[in-house]
């Protein structure tokens, strides 16, 4: 296993879409942090320099980093996943590998892994830089920072972001191998997020039982658990447990249909 995981390893070290996939995460969290500096030290009125200073100054400046990752983040991770996945197919490398005698749960188990290693650690790298960048405008506004409680922030709202991130990654895996096509796997989990937002919108404008529905769609919960996020979480935000329950239910789902139609998919054809 170890060995298969050091080829996917050593595969994607040598493509350079994870690579792009990084610095467009990366540039999306520092940019941000450019243009508020930037607009904080022009001339503006005093409302808009507050706001500019919140949006550079510890703690608020990581809350600004988490609230933006899920939503670029999910986009670049179905990317990086139906790439990888689905480009085995149309390359033929896939059919290579299993001729030389690996097991299809080997295989795919390896892929799953060096895929959330990879995308979990472009994350936290990129959640590191935002930190930096932010803790040095704090010190240059500032001059201190009052940490507290904030490191114990910045570990929960990481583990609720990596945990979103795998949903995604678990359902671009599935789709990768059921059309047996990156471009298609990427098609689908776009429309997927952009489908279920706007049917999750119609169901909650509705009545009775109908009106629950979305309470256990996957952007629902993930909205749900990115609030938590906020160092002012709203009162009325479903229990962590409850919706970190519904998307590990979906991660399950997926992960395990994309283990028996990989099992039982006709390579050849």
């Amino acid at each position: 296993m170890l060995n298969l995981i050091s080829v996917e390893f050593f595969q994607l070290r040598k493509r350079r879409m994870p690579y792009v996939l990084f610095l467009v995460l990366l540039a999306s969290i520092l940019i941000p942090i450019i243009i508020s500096y930037v607009n904080y030290q022009s001339d503006m009125n005093e409302l808009q320099i507050v706001e500019w200073k919140e949006a550079l100054v510890l703690p608020n400046a990581m809350q600004n980093i988490f609230n933006s990752i899920p939503g670029l983040g999910i986009i670049l991770v179905a990317i990086l996943v139906a790439s990888t996945v689905g480009t085995e197919y149309s390359w033929g490398t896939l059919r290579q590998t299993l001729a030389r005698g690996t097991s299809r749960p080997r295989y795919l188990t390896s892929k799953i892994i060096s895929i959330c290693i990879v995308a979990l650690l472009g994350v936290i790298i990129a959640i590191a830089f935002g930190l930096i960048a932010t803790t040095i405008t704090s010190l240059v506004i500032e001059g201190q920072i009052i940490w507290g409680s904030f490191i114990g922030y910045i570990f929960t709202s990481l583990g609720r972001t990596l945990l979103v991130l795998i949903v995604y990654i678990s359902m671009a895996t599935f789709f990768s191998i059921l059309l047996r096509s990156s471009g298609l796997g990427i098609m689908v989990i776009i429309a997927w997020f952009i489908g279920e937002g706007i049917m999750g919108g119609l169901l909650s404008m509705s009545s009775g039982w109908i009106a629950d529905i979305p309470q256990y769609l996957i952007m629902f919960n993930t909205n749900e658990l990115m609030a938590l996020n906020s160092l002012d979480p709203r009162s009325d935000i479903t229990s962590w447990w409850q919706s970190a329950g519904i998307l590990l239910a979906y991660s399950t789902v997926f992960i395990t249909l994309s283990f028996y139609r990989f099992q039982k998919q006709d390579i050849t054809a």
